[in-house]
């Protein structure tokens, strides 16, 4: 008997610990979208308190109060599965933001090979920092080039626009 009252004995600092995992989770569902939070095993009142803190002005101790009340309500909270669907919910949204950009630069790798002046002169309007002059060269090697050489041209456009920040 003795031995499951010592198991059952939490430390103060394991307790404070535990209160800033449910700080830190609460924070970081306070920084989500509302379609996002609706994917998340959240009980009613952790949805309300998270919508809450969202509508309180920028007041630091406001906000840092409603943490600390958000974390108190996360405890009562399946937080093992709403952690596993966070990250889920998030690295979705984060492959799909870098296949979108993906996208965006084959396009206009694409457009500037294919179009010329024009496409260029497209691409350069979104990113002013890139050279035209060496987009031009690019161009007028791909309409010379034999299609191997073609694609190797594609992925050089392709890296200039990523490194130009597109």
């Amino acid at each position: 008997m003795n031995i499951e009252n010592e198991e059952s004995i939490i430390s103060k600092s394991q307790r404070k610990r535990e209160a800033d995992a449910m700080q830190a989770l609460g924070k970081r569902l306070t920084e989500l979208t509302s379609t996002q939070l609706n994917e998340l095993p959240l009980s009613e009142e952790a949805f309300a308190v998270i919508h809450e803190y969202n509508r309180l002005p920028n007041s630091n101790e406001a906000k840092r109060r409603q943490l600390q009340f958000i974390g108190r309500v996360m405890r009562d909270s399946d937080v093992e599965a709403i952690t596993q669907k966070l990250d889920r919910v998030l690295s979705s949204n984060y492959q799909t933001d870098k296949n979108q950009k993906k996208n965006e630069i084959k396009q206009q790798a694409k457009d500037v090979l294919e179009n010329g002046d024009e496409g260029i002169n497209r691409v350069v309007l979104k990113n002013p920092q890139l050279g035209r002059q060496q987009l031009r060269q690019l161009h007028r090697e791909f309409q010379r080039a034999n299609e191997a050489k073609q694609r190797v041209l594609q992925i050089k456009t392709q890296d200039l626009l990523r490194e130009g920040g597109s």
